[in-house]
């Protein structure tokens, strides 16, 4: 199991390719994935989690 613990990126203005690589190598672990969005990273309707529904396509990852 990984834990993220916030801030997993500096601020939600990343560039859509470093979203998409996130997500990829995510996946690509295959294991539980424990996310805590941040204050660099918070959950909002602009934030780098809703622009590619990466809960919706990690099917590992676990938000709260």
């Amino acid at each position: 199991m990984l834990v993220i613990a916030g801030d997993l990126v500096d601020h939600n203005r990343v560039h859509l390719g470093v979203i998409l690589e996130l997500q990829n190598q995510l996946n690509r672990l295959r294991i539980p994935i424990i996310l805590l969005p941040g204050n660099h990273d918070s959950l909002d309707e602009d934030s780098i989690y809703n622009r590619v529904q990466l809960v919706e396509n990690c099917p590992y990852l676990r938000m709260f």
